[in-house]
């Protein structure tokens, strides 16, 4: 059993981890991986995650992932396979851009907030930001489970789309880099949605 000092807080441990993490990938030179930077938190950083699940009308399909809010950083938003659980997507949200990674496609693209949502909302795409999508998070720390648009989750993909959110938590996490593998193909907004037509 691992006994920590009195003195360092659950908070100040996670931020150690943090450090270690983003430590050992700059250290480590990987060179076929390529790196998302954002902001790294600090102890006082507010952070919230919750499980998310939704029925896509469009095929009527199920989808699940993970929210992890990081206040100031990054929202990210992770879409997971049924079953086996390994990551689909990942869209992360920051201050000035989004990056949207297709693990099955093998490509990403990175572009900023108000022309992602753009190009699903545009009526509202001056109200996408990772500000306002936060503090209509925070509003949900509170809770044990909600069901919300899409849209506050910052994922304008899904538009009106009804997002049931449950073990929501405002406990610390671990918060890591993301990163994009070299193999991965770089698209714009408008070849990627040629794909997936």
């Amino acid at each position: 059993m691992i006994t920590l000092h009195s003195s360092i807080s659950k908070r100040n441990f996670l931020r150690i981890g943090q450090l270690l993490c983003v430590a050992l990938f700059l250290g480590g030179c990987a060179s076929s991986r390529m790196t998302f930077f954002t902001p790294i938190p600090t102890e006082k950083t507010k952070q919230l995650s919750a499980q998310f699940s939704a029925i896509l009308p469009r095929d009527n399909q199920k989808v699940k992932g993970l929210l992890k809010l990081t206040q100031g950083t990054d929202l990210q938003l992770s879409f997971r396979a049924p079953i086996v659980g390994n990551e689909m997507m990942r869209i992360v949200l920051t201050q000035d851009s989004v990056l949207m990674i297709d693990r099955i496609h093998k490509c990403y693209v990175k572009t900023t907030p108000f022309l992602f949502a753009n190009k699903f909302d545009p009526a509202h795409a001056s109200n996408y930001s990772l500000q306002k999508t936060e503090k209509k998070l925070w509003r949900l720390s509170t809770k044990e489970t909600a069901i919300v648009k899409a849209s506050t989750l910052g994922c304008p993909i899904m538009s009106d789309t009804e997002v049931t959110l449950y073990q929501i938590s405002d406990e610390p996490f671990i918060w890591h880099i993301t990163t994009i593998s070299s193999r991965y193909e770089e698209l714009s907004l408008e070849e990627y949605l040629e794909i997936k037509d």
